[in-house]
């Protein structure tokens, strides 16, 4: 069998639709949305899109050795195709799921594993990637938020994009087959908010201020807290403006 790319007009959510097809695809293979009416998001949060704003996109990994491995695939192909698709963006990733232009959040990530006989068979990886929404789209949304229109003024094609994801995925996949450890040095690098002060806020509701030092070889955040390491598995980062990348 081959990874294949599968995309339908409609569905509740693709990372339901790829959980349910798992045991019939092969690992790289992706599932896509023009239309996403019942997605998900990290800590339960719905994401609803109506045709053509936005990207729904699910993978399906099969040979990760840990669960947080598919997301950091998945992040990486969706920079490298977001700054081939628009030059000059300045996206990078924000600590743990998140695709940000500023202080604005441009696409989601959420990995959810599956497993059999007690043990990770694979991971379904899936990323929204908001492209057509204008403003007044954006502001009913419960956190800021961009879009690649709003960044660009162009309006971008699902299919294609869904395409080229898709390849990137397959370039990455091998390469993480290969040498994990080059996927992973490539996604630490890619969190461009390490070394900069940053609020952690727990699920509890608790708040932490330090220095996100680094990230865990689970993919745990790192963050130094009064010179104490404390660790977070989970949990909303909130941004300092001045901690912002610029390039």
């Amino acid at each position: 069998m081959a990874a294949e790319l599968i995309i339908v007009e409609r569905t509740a959510s693709t990372n339901t639709a790829a959980r349910q097809l798992f045991d019939t695809l092969d690992d790289g293979s992706c599932f896509c949305a023009l239309e996403q009416y019942s997605g998900r998001g990290r800590l339960g949060r719905k994401w609803v899109t109506p045709p053509g704003t936005a990207l729904c996109f699910s993978a399906v990994f099969k040979d990760v050795t840990q669960a947080f491995h598919a997301g950091a695939i998945i992040a990486l192909a969706a920079l490298d195709m977001l700054k081939t698709s628009l030059p000059g963006l300045q996206v990078f990733f924000k600590w743990p799921n998140d695709l940000y232009v500023g202080k604005n959040k441009l696409a989601g990530i959420l990995s959810e594993g599956v497993i059999s006989g007690g043990k990770l068979a694979g991971v379904v990886s899936g990323i929204g990637i908001n492209l057509n929404q204008n403003r007044d789209d954006l502001s009913k949304l419960d956190n800021p938020a961009t879009s690649l229109f709003v960044e660009s003024g162009c309006r971008f094609e699902t299919v294609p994009m869904c395409q080229k994801l898709f390849d990137r995925i397959q370039m990455l996949n091998e390469v993480y087959h290969r040498a994990p450890e080059q996927i992973i040095a490539k996604w630490q690098k890619a969190n461009a908010l390490i070394g900069h002060t940053l609020e952690v806020i727990r699920p509890d509701g608790a708040r932490l201020t330090g220095i996100f030092s680094g990230i865990a070889p689970d993919g745990a955040m790192l963050l130094s807290v009064n010179g104490a390491t404390v660790r977070f598995d989970c949990g909303d980062v909130k941004i300092d403006p001045a901690s912002l990348p610029h390039a």
